[in-house]
């Protein structure tokens, strides 16, 4: 039968083993390093290289209210975070990790070809329809029937619908 000891016991034991407020002190200090590096944002790097969001934004050729918004912002294009840190004199690796190696994933090349991508024939390339139904809102290039016959007409189609079903001797 396997005996129980109370968490007492056991913290005591261990708090009397020798070094362990040295063990402890520099645990602590490298969870600390780590939370630092992985907390540190845009504008941590951007201060740490003496810049101000004005002189950033001169470098990158936008507002002081973009870089603002970039510095805040949650999820950011491959391209936007390269452009930053570059603005900033550094060069951004982007590296895949798996369990027997690590990948370095050429940005260049992906922005190059996304670059080609968005500046491909519309033949070649698929317009998405939320783009198509923005472009004919603004143009006025395609309307509907009701909005037609109201254009031709002066009357809605809704109201004539409307006007015959309740109309007696129709039906």
């Amino acid at each position: 039968m396997a005996t129980t000891k109370a968490w007492k016991e056991i913290r005591a034991a261990r708090d009397g083993q020798p070094g362990i407020e040295e063990r402890r002190a520099k645990a602590r200090a490298a969870l600390d390093a780590q939370i630092e590096t992985y907390d540190a944002t845009l504008a941590d790097l951007r201060r740490a290289k003496g810049l101000t969001q004005v002189q950033l934004a001169e470098a990158l050729e936008v507002s002081q209210a973009e870089v603002s918004r970039v510095e805040r912002q949650a999820d950011l294009f491959l391209s936007t975070l390269r452009s930053y840190v570059e603005a900033m004199g550094g060069e951004l690796d982007l590296i895949a990790k798996f369990d027997d190696r690590a990948v370095v994933i050429d940005l260049k090349e992906l922005i190059r070809a996304s670059d080609e991508e968005t500046t491909a024939p519309a033949a070649r390339r698929p317009r998405p329809a939320t783009t198509a139904r923005k472009a004919s809102r603004k143009t006025g290039a395609v309307r509907s029937a009701s909005t037609a016959r109201k254009k031709t007409t002066g009357r809605s189609t809704r109201g004539a619908t409307a006007k015959r079903s309740a109309s007696p001797g129709r039906g």
